[in-house]
């Protein structure tokens, strides 16, 4: 799977928070952009509109009738959460990505906002999706929710908690930053309204762009106001998507480069999921033998390649993760930006480690992460 990884001596293992390497068919696309491509959309007057074409291909990649091109994932959430009013009530669940908890922490404080943080995972690390439901209210405007943690890996069953929220009217919001690329994402599928997910994880995209995907139930409002590069006769914001909620100039080498995604991925997806099923399942048979180790799972049918553990010695920040470094192992360690699941699991303060593969990563990878560790 590796054959055209130049870095051999680097073994990779912090996929969940961005893939290395990219497949060259992503290389190759955003070359492109230094040889291909001029001028700035809606500016230069160059004819065809190569960024409104692979808008409409990731619209039906997720099924969607609004994409918006944003500067990542968090700032996705930050549009959302900021489009609630004074006096809305939110709920999302102890498993949240911090692109959640700080806005809506923010908004209750300057604005009003109320919001309950569930716990979906508990103590004894069981999943509980009834802990949203008894949280609503009659202001309830939304639920937020990630589809799979990047803490533990666990897919968590949003179709349902999705299908319910319908019958009540509420907005269901899915982070989908961790599985985009690895399962559908598509709005009918998860039985939500919108979904946010970056390009530079599963997507084998680069970093600094996201898509918010939205049904248009929900009135969002732009977070920041500016150029658009239509109707600058307008002294206020111009009100039609995309341009809306889109300004200043794109990030085009990665929106050029998420045309290539979208092609990559619906080739080799299947193929990609059963290659990380297989190193998981390696990783679980495996890890069992490394006495000190201890590793964080959650009861879930479906998961990602993340794993979260730690040794029973060390701490996972100021020994572990150095130590792996030294060797030339990349991983993630700490509360990787999830303080509460970490709190439910019994990690808190300290975190964990963290290794997450892709389609990139080899069991030697996983063979030599194992044999360091268990040899600390």
């Amino acid at each position: 799977m590796n054959e055209n990884c130049e870095y051999k001596k680097i073994i990779y293992l912090d996929n969940a928070a961005t893939t290395w390497i990219k497949p060259p068919i992503i290389i190759k696309k955003v070359n492109s952009y230094f040889n291909e491509f001029w001028g700035s959309p809606k500016r230069t007057y160059c004819g065809d509109d190569i960024i409104e074409d692979i808008r409409a291909t990731v619209s039906r990649f997720i099924d969607c009738p609004h994409v918006v091109f944003t500067s990542g994932a968090t700032f996705g959430m930050n549009v959302v959460i900021n489009s609630l009013k004074c006096g809305e009530h939110v709920i999302t669940t102890n498993c949240e990505h911090h692109c959640v908890y700080r806005p809506l922490h923010h908004l209750k404080i300057k604005y009003g906002i109320e919001y309950d943080i569930v716990d979906y995972i508990d103590s004894y690390s069981q999943i509980n999706p009834d802990s949203i439901f008894s949280k609503i209210k009659n202001n309830t405007k939304m639920v937020i929710m990630t589809h799979a943690s990047n803490v533990t890996g666990a897919i968590f069953d949003v179709e349902n908690i999705g299908r319910e929220l319908k019958n009540r009217r509420i907005t269901f919001i899915v982070d989908a930053s961790q599985t985009a690329g690895i399962v559908d994402v598509s709005l009918k599928t998860l039985n939500a309204n919108i979904v946010v997910f970056s390009a530079h994880k599963h997507l084998y995209g680069l970093p600094g762009l996201g898509i918010l995907g939205f049904d248009g139930t929900f009135d969002l409002c732009p977070v920041i106001f500016g150029g658009t590069g239509k109707k600058s006769s307008l002294m206020y914001q111009p009100t039609e998507l995309p341009e809306f909620l889109e300004t200043g100039t794109p990030n085009i080498p990665a929106i050029l480069s998420l045309q290539a995604s979208m092609e990559y991925i619906e080739k080799n997806m299947a193929i990609n999921n059963k290659h990380e099923n297989e190193l998981s399942n390696y990783f679980l048979s495996e890890i069992k033998k490394v006495t000190k180790m201890k590793l964080y799972m959650l009861e879930s049918k479906k998961r990602t390649s993340t794993f979260s553990m730690n040794h029973s010695d060390f701490n996972p920040t100021l020994v572990v993760a150095p130590y792996l470094l030294k060797n030339n192992i990349i991983i993630r360690e700490g509360l990787h930006c999830s303080p509460l699941i970490h709190k439910a699991l019994g990690t808190y303060p300290q975190g964990s480690i963290r290794v997450s593969f892709s389609a990139f990563t080899e069991k030697n990878d996983i063979d030599k992460f194992l044999n360091y560790i268990d040899a600390l």
